[in-house]
């Protein structure tokens, strides 16, 4: 793993508000296979890690926030909140909170966030969380500059893998999904994937996207399921047409990269929640 560190600039205000604890640490972009996570760590109170990370070639993003001083989740379930970018832009969205293992306190998370929630985010000055309770203001100084690092690995990592560089010029494309990823893999082929008992399973896949879009390569990233597995899924998406495929500035069709995610649960782990 690999960090990028980005300076901070300035420490923002927002409005008449409460002003956001001063920035304390730079802005970093962890970097792993198949993971790109932007991170800030503030001296609060509360003290608080603030991570967004996304996959490259996913379009979802997950938003969290991390300390030993927020509050205790009052349930495990998802809760409506909004999510506040100063100066003006609120998502209305929802958050599960949780207690994190081995002392690390707790974690507001926010799954599946979409790229005009990160758009916000890269033009904020803070960010806060409305709801049961208030989390926040936090000052989120040269936002746009970490959002413009963390899309960077995200290049980086697509081109890694086949995706062609001039998408990524102004004017270009990626490629879009034609079905949600979800319904990729039918459900016949996952009930073929083992699960051990009382564990899950959870996989990552590359997937190099033609410019007819058209799939025509499929790897597993890492090791989630056996090799057996990661063919059965790997052909279900093979020579498939999944995508509207990428583009250069003046609308030539190019190669393309992306990822999908396949996570199973045996039953006793999906009842003990």
């Amino acid at each position: 793993m690999r960090a990028i560190s980005i300076l901070l600039t300035s420490a923002l205000l927002l409005g008449a508000a409460a002003p956001p604890a001063p920035p304390t640490e730079a802005w970093e972009v962890n970097v792993s296979p198949g993971e790109c996570t932007l991170t800030r760590t503030i001296a609060g109170p509360p003290a608080v890690t603030l991570s967004l990370r996304t996959i490259p070639g996913s379009d979802a993003y997950r938003l969290a926030f991390v300390g030993k001083e927020l509050p205790r989740p009052r349930s495990r379930e998802l809760v409506p909140v909004t999510l506040v970018f100063a100066p003006d832009q609120h998502f209305e969205r929802k958050a599960r909170g949780t207690t994190l293992a081995n002392g690390l306190g707790e974690a507001i998370i926010f799954n599946g966030l979409e790229p005009d929630v990160i758009t916000a985010f890269a033009g904020s000055s803070s960010i806060a969380v409305q709801g049961q309770a208030t989390l926040g203001p936090f000052a989120t100084p040269n936002a746009k500059g970490a959002v413009r690092a963390l899309a960077g690995c995200v290049r980086d990592q697509l081109v890694e893998w086949g995706a062609d560089p001039a998408q990524f010029e102004p004017g270009g494309k990626m490629p879009v999904a034609l079905v949600p990823r979800d319904d990729w893999v039918p459900s016949a082929t996952l009930l073929k994937i083992p699960v051990p008992s009382d564990a899950q399973v959870d996989a990552l896949f590359k997937v190099t996207v033609a410019a007819d879009g058209g799939v025509d390569g499929c790897t597993q990233i890492g090791t989630g399921v056996d090799a057996k597995s990661a063919t059965l899924a790997c052909d279900s998406v093979l020579t498939r047409r999944l995508f509207t495929p990428a583009s250069d500035a003046q609308g030539k069709p190019v190669r393309g990269a992306a990822v999908f995610e396949i996570h199973l649960y045996s039953e006793r782990t999906y009842n003990r929640g």
